[in-house]
């Protein structure tokens, strides 16, 4: 319970520190998850490159509070907004894309007022607002020197423990002394101890191979872990033409919430139905394959599905 005790006057400090002076810092990783909620079984809602700077609002002992990066998607459901501009329910959910089946990402609130940045259907992107607020892993973030001194200053120290304090003695009167009736002594019985012995047998045990994936054998792969792995992603479908190093002349794009669009990895495949996706919003499931020279990772297409409504 002191150990509980302590790691909240802890975590309660912190969150005091960063919600008055809040800081920036550092991913250490590429695509490092960031998550609705400080636990991995929170749903991943984007994700955050080496070098990225982070506004941070408070430290957990592995979990960091941060601010949207720029460019993150926020919606709202319209026909709950007076005239695209403030709430007029109780609650409205603001959410990672436009449509009920995408995450939670925060609540508004009756009179809170919105920034409208694109309109689809029934649908409005917003300005990310403060009740906007996403985690990722203290791990792959670079804290600051200043942050780590406040945190050794507000961890308290252990109170020794207390001896409890004797109760004095009573002087109690002697109680008297009874006359005790003999108990007959029943007979001895000889008791014999069988002991079994269990067979112990050896079963060798041989491990599950696990199955190999072939890589591309066109493509300069980097020796690295992790090759082939399975992927699954949302985006548009867009073709140009081959030039110099590409590995492939379709990429799946997504928007950057800016106006403009940011590539997430190159496609490779059934050439026929990647011509027929190009300029639709699919989701894409293949294997993952880095290659040297390039920033993202090529794709071998197994399976694509249009999507009916736009992300």
């Amino acid at each position: 319970m002191k150990a509980i005790r302590y790691f909240l006057v802890w975590s309660s400090a912190l969150s005091i520190l960063c919600a008055e002076d809040s800081v920036e810092v550092t991913v250490l990783g590429d695509r490092v998850n960031l998550r609705t909620d400080n636990t991995l079984e929170s749903d991943v809602v984007s994700q955050a490159d080496y070098g990225d700077k982070l506004l941070a609002l408070s430290f957990e002992p592995d979990w960091v509070e941060v601010r949207p990066p720029e460019g993150f998607a926020t919606w709202v459901y319209s026909r709950l907004l007076f005239e695209d501009q403030e709430v007029r329910t109780p609650t409205l959910n603001i959410r990672s894309g436009p449509g009920t089946q995408f995450t939670i990402v925060g609540q508004l609130e009756r009179g809170d007022e919105v920034e409208v940045l694109e309109a689809l259907e029934e649908w409005r992107r917003i300005t990310p607002p403060d009740a906007v607020r996403l985690w990722i892993s203290r791990e792959f973030v670079q804290v600051p020197p200043a942050v780590l001194e406040r945190e050794s200053e507000t961890e308290p120290e252990p109170k020794p423990e207390l001896e409890p304090e004797l109760e004095p003695e009573l002087e109690v009167d002697p109680e008297p002394e009874l006359e005790v009736e003999p108990v007959p002594v029943p007979t001895p019985v000889t008791i014999i101890e069988v002991r079994t012995i269990e067979k112990i047998v050896e079963v060798p045990v041989y491990p599950t191979p696990t199955p190999a994936v072939e890589a591309p054998g066109d493509l300069d792969l980097i020796p690295l872990e992790g090759q082939g792995t399975l992927s699954k992603r949302r985006g548009r479908v867009q073709a140009y033409l081959l030039s110099g190093r590409s590995p492939s002349r379709f990429m799946l794009v997504i928007d950057d919430g800016r106006g403009g669009e940011r590539a997430l990895c190159y496609l490779r495949g059934d050439e026929e139905k990647l011509k027929a996706a190009a300029g639709k919003w699919v989701t894409v499931s293949g294997r993952d394959f880095w290659v040297t020279g390039q920033r993202l990772p090529v794709t071998e297409v197994e399976e694509i599905e249009l999507r009916r409504e736009t992300p």
